[in-house]
């Protein structure tokens, strides 16, 4: 729920080989959900869209990384969030609606200054042809649809929508970021091994938009600031209206 109303969502491995995501949203909607714990890469992007990161727990050693360099962090022990009806179940029925993101701002975080995510619909050149995209490492083809301009996702051959909607996902831009990504040697508790990426230096991008193919770099001039998205070319993308996807590859 909510996902189609998020202004950017990352995706990355997580353990076991599984997908996670981390939505952030300028506008919360009415339900969002369900949430899960916290992950290094969630932290990292906290700090740099400047966030509240809403979750259900975390392990120790992702509670260190949380110390060390601190984002601010909402949990559910606090309340707020609410266990959904079947068919939803634990561990994946915690939800949370809108009102209650801006209530739980208002009353624990009223410190953090407002930070809203940069969007301008870009002009871009022609780019090579775009209209079907595999991204491996997740198990994921992007599918272009001309009608609508947007593309639509299928993981593992299973179509994503947005269940508040009861419709397809609809992508505006997609960008696979390529980084450097580490297996930490320090278990999760479940026994696997923690996944760590870079979003603090620079690395290669593909961007798809529109039906086209671009090819660039991301980079972090500031640690607790966005991330830079240059094309080859030289011109600073910026990242249209509308949901914008980026897969956190290798």
């Amino acid at each position: 729920n909510g996902l189609q109303a998020a202004d950017m969502v990352f995706e990355y491995l997580a353990e076991g080989g599984i997908t996670r995501l981390t939505a952030v949203y300028d506008n919360a909607p009415d339900l969002i959900g369900p949430m899960r714990s916290a992950r290094f890469i969630s932290l990292k992007l906290g700090r740099h869209y400047k966030g509240l990161l809403f979750q259900s727990g975390e392990s120790q050693a992702t509670q260190a990384a949380a110390a060390a360099d601190p984002t601010p962090q909402f949990f559910d022990t606090i309340g707020y969030q609410f266990r959904a009806a079947p068919p939803r179940y634990a561990p994946d029925n915690l939800m949370i609606k809108g009102p209650l993101v801006k209530a739980a701002e208002d009353n624990y975080f009223s410190g953090i200054a407002s930070f809203t995510i940069p969007k301008t619909r870009p002009v871009l050149p022609s780019g090579s042809g775009a209209l079907s995209v595999n991204v491996d490492e997740h198990y994921s083809v992007y599918k272009y649809d001309p009608g609508t301009g947007t593309y639509l996702k299928t993981e593992q051959g299973h179509p994503y929508s947005d269940a508040s909607l009861g419709q397809p996902l609809r992508i505006e831009m997609l960008i696979t970021l390529h980084t450097t990504e580490t297996l930490l040697n320090v278990g999760d508790g479940h026994g696997s091994y923690i996944h760590d990426f870079d979003l603090d230096t620079s690395g290669r991008i593909n961007v798809f938009y529109k039906g086209m193919g671009y090819s660039g770099t991301w980079s972090s001039t500031d640690s607790h600031g966005p991330l830079t998205f240059t094309l080859d070319g030289g011109q600073v993308l910026t990242l249209p209206p509308g949901l914008v996807w980026i897969d956190v590859t290798q």
